[in-house]
Formats: C-alpha cells, sequence, structure tokens
C-alpha cells in the first residue's frame, strides 16, 4: 500500500499488486479469504519460499480484529472460555452432573467404579475438551478409565474444563490470556503436571505457549498421549485390540499435531496395541489434510465450504478402504460430526469416526 507511491511500488505495482486505494471492498475481502483460511500450516510445507501463511493469516486477523472484524463463532466462543473456563459455557454444576453420569456408564459399560477429584490437590491436573462432555464421550470416559486403570492421582477443574484455545484463531492477546488461566490453575490446585486432552490446536498453543509458563512455575505439562505410551511400555495398562472388531481403521494426523506440535509416532504407538487392523495414508503426518475446521471454519454459515474441503480426507479414506476415520482431536470431531452425515449421503457409505481414547476406553483390560 506504501509502496504504491513509491518508484519500486510504480515499477513492480501490478506485479506485486501494490494498491493505491484501500477501501472498505478491499477490507471486505480481506475478511472473507482471511477468515476461510484454516490455519493448518498445510501450504506452509510445501511453499518453494518458506512462506508459512498460517502465521501471515493470524497477522491480518490481529489487524482486523482491531477494526472490529472477526468471526463471531471465534468470538463468541473465546468469550465464552474467558468468562466460565470452557468453550460450551458449561457451569459447574452441569459439569459435575455429566461426570457422574459419565462414571456410571463407566461402570454399566466396564465394571469397574472410577473414582475422580474435582477441584482438589493432586499430582495431575487433566484437562479435557468441554465438547467432550456432550459429542465426545467415550472420549471422555476413556481418559477417566485409562487414570484409573494406571492408578494415577489426577484432578479435574470446574473452573478450566477446556482443551482449546481460540485465542490462537484471534488474537495473540486472547492466546496468552486463556494460556494464563491454565498455568492460574494449576498454581491454584497445586499439581506438579498438566495433561491436555485430544486438541490439534489446543495442544500447539499448549506445548509452544503454556509449558513454558508453567515451567516458570516449577510444572510441566504433557499430552495424555504420552501417558498412554509410557503406561503400556511400563505394563501398567493392557489393551486387547479385539475389543475394537475387524474394523479397518484409518489414523489421520490432526494437522497442529505434525505441524507445530511434534505428537506423531505417540499415537501411531497407541494404535498398534489398541485396534486390529489400521492403515495410513500417503497423505499423512506433515502431508495430512485438515478436518476443514480448522481456524474458525466449524462456524455454521461456513459448512457448504467445509464439506467440500472435507472431501479430500474423506476420500482418502475410501481409497485406503477405511470403514472409520481416527482424528483425536476436539474440533476435528466436532467438524466430523458436521461433514460426514452428509459426505456418507453423497457417497453410499458409512464411515465412523473418533479420536484415540474412544479406542483405548474400549480395549482397556480392567479388574
Amino acid at each position: 500500500i506504501i509502496k504504491a507511491e513509491k518508484p519500486s511500488g510504480k515499477i513492480f505495482g501490478k506485479a506485486v499488486n501494490a494498491l493505491k486505494n484501500f477501501d472498505e471492498n478491499y477490507l471486505e475481502m480481506l475478511y472473507t479469504y482471511y477468515w476461510q483460511c484454516l490455519l493448518c500450516r498445510r501450504c506452509g510445507t510445501i511453499c518453494p519460499f518458506g512462506v508459512d501463511q498460517a502465521s501471515v493469516t493470524r497477522a491480518v486477523r490481529s489487524i482486523l480484529y482491531e477494526l472490529g472484524m472477526a468471526s463471531r463463532f471465534v468470538a463468541v466462543t473465546v468469550d465464552s472460555m474467558e468468562r466460565t473456563g470452557n468453550n460450551m459455557g458449561l457451569t459447574p454444576a452441569a459439569i459435575k452432573n455429566i461426570l457422574d453420569f459419565a462414571l456410571r456408564e463407566i461402570k454399566e459399560e466396564k465394571g469397574v467404579e472410577v473414582k475422580v477429584k474435582v477441584d482438589q490437590p493432586a499430582q495431575i491436573l487433566y484437562l479435557p475438551s468441554s465438547s467432550d462432555f456432550f459429542v465426545n464421550m467415550d472420549t471422555l470416559k476413556g481418559a477417566l478409565l485409562f487414570f484409573h486403570a494406571a492408578g494415577i492421582d489426577f484432578t479435574l477443574s470446574t473452573k478450566l474444563t477446556e482443551v482449546a484455545n481460540f485465542g490462537l484463531f484471534l488474537d495473540p492477546r486472547h492466546l496468552r490470556l486463556i494460556g494464563d488461566m491454565y498455568v492460574n490453575v494449576a498454581k491454584e490446585l497445586g499439581v506438579r503436571l498438566v495433561v491436555l486432552g485430544e486438541c490439534g490446536h489446543g495442544w500447539r498453543s499448549f506445548k509452544n505457549y503454556v509449558i513454558p509458563r508453567l515451567r516458570e512455575n516449577g510444572i510441566d505439562g504433557a499430552h495424555i498421549f504420552h501417558l498412554v505410551v509410557d503406561a503400556i511400555k511400563r505394563g501398567k495398562i493392557k489393551l486387547n485390540p479385539e475389543a475394537n472388531g475387524d474394523i479397518i481403521y484409518i489414523y489421520q494426523d490432526p494437522d497442529l499435531y505434525v505441524r507445530g506440535g511434534d505428537l506423531i509416532e505417540e499415537p501411531r504407538f497407541i494404535m498398534k496395541h489398541a485396534v486390529k487392523k489400521w492403515v495410513e495414508s500417503e497423505y499423512s503426518r506433515a502431508k495430512t489434510w485438515c478436518c476443514g475446521g480448522q481456524g474458525g471454519m466449524l462456524a455454521d454459515e461456513l459448512l457448504p465450504l467445509a464439506i467440500q474441503y472435507s472431501k479430500l480426507w474423506y476420500e482418502d479414506a475410501i481409497r485406503h478402504g477405511a470403514e472409520w476415520v481416527v482424528r483425536p482431536c476436539s474440533i476435528c470431531k466436532a467438524q466430523l460430526s458436521h461433514v460426514v452425515p452428509h459426505l456418507n449421503k453423497m457417497y453410499g457409505k458409512n464411515i465412523k469416526y473418533s479420536g484415540i481414547m474412544d479406542l483405548v476406553y474400549k480395549a482397556l483390560i480392567v479388574k
């Protein structure tokens, strides 16, 4: 914009798309396209110039945020998180009631009584996704049963029941504010370790911002997969892959586990022990497709575009003969709940989906 009036801008203006007029129409175009970016970083892995478009998008979104232009869906989610400690706006009473229901189901299905500390001191603070209290109940039950089977002293907090940090999508100030909420609750409960549940962007934010802040206070952080892998290797838990049937599963990496989170081998190790048959595509690891819901694309008005994008990973699953898609991320599972019914109808299939802790729940051998 500035260069448009300089000699370099006048000479190369058309080539670099330098503008002389920055009007409302251009702002609207910026908003439209930068709020459709998934922030998945896939383009950055193949860009010949090494440009991380996700970082550019976040910078542009911060500018638009200053102008009062932000996704309503993301802004409302951030507001809910900062007011209630979770994206779904759950009250402490609701959290406890749903937790009691989950524990009763565990007893009915697995025959064991699991005790869970809530807002009490423990060695570990576990942070689940608030969506696990609604649509991903087996993910929550898998985590609770795992901690019980492995003999781990853990607690949940009604002040903070969330893995997601939509500040990553909106503005760095909110990223830091939400990150500091994790640190403050961990300090209040006197825990030594904070463990994050299944969430791709949540893990990237947690690993790169929250864990360094926790360590400043003598606390460490980890993903639940780290604990599951360690428990399997040490013989603290045993999994029966037969429990997950003869289904062909396909593991599809959540993008910010592999492009910013370094969580690559752990889920594969668990898959090998939790299911009998599973495959992965050439479009895995750093080449993985985003679910289509990252970066704010979960908004209802963007569903048609999300369905179109989701055909990439859906068709990839079909090509590999998969019957079940495994994406251990709260946003992935939320997005799949939106798009899979439409895609199954389009393709005449019955593809199902889940996270990894869902499979651990079924496969865990408990006494």
